[in-house]
């Protein structure tokens, strides 16, 4: 029985004797690339290469690592080494005995960078728990190639980029190439807007011919500009510029293109404003010019928005930190200039809401009447009709105002009378006087809706008090028509004999001083 287990007793002797003893240095380390070591990226990208590592020995050790790159000057700009679960940059790691790690290079190729090669070698070096000393594991190898953003060979010494050099000596340079191609573009760009711009114009407009020539000039510079930029920086490439060069070329090119787009953007913006509120302008004044300044803002806004974030871009900068940074800035703004921003905003839903408009009167909490003359996002313009004079009020305070339009929505105007008679006066007569009065005023209002009435108030003090109210059709007129009626009914009181008496009171005495 006991023969049985000797086999088996000695085998795990021998097991276990093996596995307290460490591995040969040349097997203490299993390496396996966990990803290609020969990678193709783009300039100004990243590229990674990444290693398992599992610990042998039946020790812990301590491995450090060592980068190694060979690449030409400006290419990498930054690498960074890291061992699983450690930081950037560490360079070594303890590992212990049957345990594995990863290893992970990134490194940052420059955007400018030409076409190169880079060579990457690092070396493993691991402590040795049985010498009690460091020795040289292995070395690690990858490669990478860069490919650069911007091809500008092709363009060299060549006719507008395209056609090889075919110009004598000593034009046969890149500089004559340029002269040439830049001339050639000149007389395109002259000849479309000499000739073919006009027929295009013409062909498109046929049914608003009126619109053409606007159109034309309004278009004509910064298309032309536009044509001959893209033409000047095409050219540019002809004379072989280094790749750093030809990158900058081409973000001035984005930014100019960026420019004069907005320049077309804002100039056909306007125009569409323009014809729009002059097609849907009402005479209630649901529409009118007096909006064509919100709407101009309300462009102005989008418009330098959407240029800053495409200059941006063409940076490489994240618009939404800028917004963010731009939103603390605002906020701060906010606090700083709060009345400002109050009369901006009763400004905005003034011509929004538009209780009034340019040339309409307005009646003041005072009772003083004015003419709007100009309603901005700031302040609005009044003149003082009763004393002429023209002033500027903050809109905050007209928002917060009651403001009596007297124009709108009905121009009539209602027109109030009051007199007084002497007592024992014959009423029924000096009705008829007050009706007759505004009724044979030419200028009052007789329809059914508009018809005049007179109306015995009250027994006053010293008078008994009458009413006569009449309509007219415009607000200017109503001071001079009453004026007028008064005139007509002192003549016919005079002339029938109704007085209108003076204020009258009685005093008792109740006791004379001796």
């Amino acid at each position: 029985m006991m023969r049985k287990f000797v086999p088996v007793f000695l085998t795990i002797i021998l097991v276990f004797t093996m596995s307290a003893l460490p591995l040969c240095a040349d097997a203490a380390l299993f390496i396996q690339p966990e990803s290609p070591q020969e990678k193709e990226v783009k300039a100004g990208e990243t590229v990674s290469f990444d290693w398992y590592i599992f610990n042998q020995y039946n020790e812990t050790i301590y491995i450090l690592a060592e980068e190694s790159i060979d690449a030409p000057s400006g290419v990498v700009s930054e690498s960074k080494l890291k061992w699983s679960g450690s930081e950037y940059n560490s360079s070594g790691v303890e590992l212990q005995k049957r345990t594995s790690t990863h290893l992970h290079l990134t490194l940052y190729t420059d955007e400018l960078s030409d076409s190169a090669e880079i060579s990457v070698n690092i070396l493993l070096t691991i402590y040795d728990p049985m010498n009690d000393g460091w020795e040289e594991s292995e070395t690690l190898s990858a490669s990478a190639t860069v490919k650069p953003i911007h091809q500008l060979s092709d363009s060299y010494n060549k006719i507008l980029g395209i056609w090889d050099n075919p110009l004598p000596t000593p034009a046969d340079t890149a500089l004559g190439a340029f002269l040439i191609s830049l001339l050639i573009w000149l007389v395109f760009t002259a000849a479309f807007f000499q000739l073919m711009l006009p027929w295009i114009a013409k062909k498109i407009m046929t049914k608003r011919p009126e619109y053409s020539d606007m159109v034309k000039k309004l278009t004509r510079r910064p298309i032309f500009i536009a044509v001959m930029s893209y033409g000047f920086f095409e050219c540019l490439f002809i004379l072989g510029p280094n790749y750093r060069i030809g990158l900058t070329i081409e973000m001035v090119s984005s930014i100019v293109y960026i420019l004069l787009g907005a320049w077309v953007a804002w100039t056909l913006y306007k125009i569409l404003v323009s014809r729009f509120i002059d097609r849907f302008r009402d005479e209630n004044g649901v529409i009118d010019t007096s909006l064509e300044p919100l709407f101009v803002w309300l462009g102005e806004i989008v418009l330098a928005v959407s240029v800053l974030a495409a200059v941006l871009n063409v940076f490489g900068f994240d618009l939404m930190v800028f917004l963010a940074g731009a939103g603390i800035i605002g906020l701060a703004i906010s606090l700083g200039a709060q009345e400002t921003l109050s009369n901006f905003f009763a400004g905005f839903f003034l011509l929004l809401e538009r209780p009034f408009r340019v040339g309409d009167l307005i009646q003041m909490d005072d009772g003083v009447i004015c003419e709007v003359k100009r309603v901005g996002l700031r302040s609005t313009t009044l003149y003082n009709t009763w004393d002429p004079q023209q002033f500027i009020i903050p809109n905050h305070q007209i928002a917060n105002s009651k403001i009596t339009n007297v124009m709108r929505p009905d121009p009539k105007y209602f027109v109030k009378i009051n007199v007084g008679v002497a007592y024992g006066s014959d009423i029924k007569m000096v009705k008829e006087i007050l009706l007759k009065a505004v009724t044979e005023h030419p200028e009052t209002l007789k329809d059914k809706e508009h018809e005049p009435w007179v109306r015995f108030m009250a027994f006053g003090d010293s008078a008994l008090e009458f009413r006569v109210t009449c309509w007219v059709p415009d607000f200017n007129i109503h001071y001079r028509v009453a004026s007028e009626i008064r005139e007509t009914i002192d003549k016919e009181f005079r002339k029938n004999g109704i007085q209108i008496p003076f204020p009258q009171r009685d005093i008792w005495i109740r006791d004379m001083p001796s």
